[in-house]
């Protein structure tokens, strides 16, 4: 009796894993058709504030930050073209910190947009 009641909570878990594997890609494709759609416009919003600081006189007060998603697209880049790629192969590509590159990567990783593979030199990427 018990291996029958083990066989049916295998199977109800195999289905639920399956079906939170399923929600994690389509969440995945929706944050990143969100993305595609917004970063081009908030790049734009950027520029014209760069524009109103530079023709206000404030163009030395600019953040040294990069613009909204723009680290996030860079890595993404990097692992479509190189799957399979370190975090540290990742900041070397992009000139982007390792440390950003780590948070980066394991936000994109929590969106479903990026799976992590341990192997000898690390932790590798790419994107789903």
């Amino acid at each position: 009796m018990t291996t029958r009641t083990d066989d049916v909570l295998r199977e109800a878990t195999a289905t639920i894993r399956r079906e939170a594997d399923e929600l994690r890609r389509v969440i995945g494709e929706k944050q990143q058709a969100f993305h595609d759609e917004v970063d081009p416009l908030q790049e734009q919003l950027d520029t014209l504030e760069e524009a109103v600081a530079r023709i206000e006189g404030r163009a030395d007060q600019r953040s040294s930050r990069a613009p909204r998603g723009h680290n996030r697209r860079a890595i993404l880049d990097v692992l479509r073209g190189n799957p399979g790629r370190t975090a540290a192969e990742v900041a070397e590509a992009t000139g982007i910190s390792k440390a950003t590159v780590q948070a980066t990567l394991a936000k994109l990783a929590i969106d479903g947009l990026v799976a992590k593979r341990p192997s000898e030199r690390g932790v590798e990427h790419s994107v789903l």
